[in-house]
């Protein structure tokens, strides 16, 4: 921790001069002598911050604040690589250090207080279901409206719902050993159901697994029901459709037009994977990224000019997209900070459960984009660093 107070010394000292130095390394800019110094305060102190928490998030801080200053310092027209039309100035200023913030204060809240923050955690997934199947049957004054019926409790979206629901399940085990455990669960899964989200299902398997691998047969039969119920219907509709009214495709028959049917919501997501792949290897993008949140930004740009149907403002694959945004070095980052973690990481743990749940998630969504299954996945982490501590 004394090494990132001495950072923020040093960067004290600094603020008032980096205007200067701004003039003499980007000649030709207004530069403000009282804005600079701010800025450049604010990104140092972050960036000394984060890193006295923990080594990766201070390197998460630095790429972010490199991205933050290329925007401020680019002189070249809208619609080029690095323009970016001044949004992510507070993602890239500061997320990270804000991130460190609430892990720092996570580790000092005394064991009751985060305990109580877990407690908070099971009954909200509850409250969840209930707004669920107040949404469900037309209950809809006490609750959010709906999107053409979607079932999403307040996290806005089915699949997050879901995905929200599953990453509680683990620390219902663990919280509530037992039949009250596997209770809650029960509730938790009704909500799953209701969120139509094959990807929650996958999530919930993964999680339920690691905290009672001798159950994997009820972890498989939830996901094959979960499948049956997700894509059983529009299956069955179009198996249904008369033989000569079919929009028949490359191998026709009718199994093949129901196979597609069951597929369509993959196929979006798939040919977005295979335009941003080739996009995170540019150089030198590769290694530091295209910046925080350049996805949204630059995705619905150049996924038009590609030709997709669909275009998306995520890569509904939070593993494709970190790569996208932080490089390399980010996924160095990340593995860093596992590391870390990895001497707490312990067989039946629900916090390792609830990040296995997540990662499993993120393969085909984005939860470290919305701020509930985050903030679950980062209560997660916090517990992990607790108990090493």
């Amino acid at each position: 921790m004394w090494g990132g107070v001495a950072w923020l010394w040093i960067a004290v000292g600094l603020a008032p001069v980096m205007a200067y130095v701004a003039v003499w390394a980007w000649p030709g800019r207004v530069w403000s002598s009282r804005v600079v110094p701010s800025d450049v305060f604010r990104l140092l102190t972050g960036i000394a911050f984060a890193g006295a928490v923990h080594p990766a998030l201070g390197l998460l801080a630095g790429l972010s604040a490199f991205w933050w200053a290329a925007f401020a310092t680019d002189t070249r027209e809208q619609g080029s690589q690095l323009y970016r039309y001044g949004t992510p100035r507070l993602a890239g200023g500061t997320l990270w250090p804000l991130v460190a913030m609430a892990v720092w204060l996570g580790r000092e809240v005394p064991p009751w207080a985060f305990q109580g923050v877990l407690w908070i955690a099971l009954g909200v997934g509850v409250i969840q279901v209930a707004m669920g199947l107040c949404q469900r049957y037309g209950l809809r004054r006490w609750v959010l409206a709906t999107r053409g019926g979607m079932i999403h409790g307040s996290i806005g979206h089915r699949t997050g719902y879901g995905i929200y629901l599953a990453m509680l399940m683990p620390l219902a085990l663990g919280m509530l050993p037992g039949w009250p455990g596997w209770t809650l669960i029960g509730v938790y899964g009704v909500g799953v159901v209701l969120s139509d989200s094959m990807v929650a299902a996958l999530a919930v398997m993964a999680g339920v697994l690691w905290m009672a691998p001798a159950w994997w047969s009820v972890a498989v039969a939830f996901v094959v029901l979960g499948a049956v119920y997700r894509f059983g219907p529009n299956a069955w509709q179009r198996w249904q459709v008369p033989h000569a009214h079919r929009d028949w495709r490359p191998g026709h028959g009718g199994r093949w037009y129901t196979l597609m049917g069951v597929a369509k919501p993959w196929v979006g997501r798939i040919a977005c994977w295979k335009a941003t792949w080739p996009r995170c290897w540019e150089s030198p993008q590769w290694l530091i990224g295209h910046g925080a949140g350049a996805y949204q930004l630059d995705a619905r740009r150049w996924m038009s000019r590609a030709g997709l149907r669909e275009v998306y403002a995520e890569a509904h694959n939070d593993w494709l997209e970190t790569l996208y945004e932080y490089g390399v070095l980010g996924y160095v980052a990340l593995a860093w900070g596992l590391w870390s973690l990895w001497p707490a990481m312990h067989g039946g743990s629900p916090f390792v459960g609830m990040l296995i749940g997540a990662g499993v998630a993120m393969t085909l969504n984005f939860p470290l984009r919305v701020a509930p299954t985050a903030t679950l996945a980062l209560v997660a982490v916090i517990a992990l660093l607790r108990e090493l501590s």
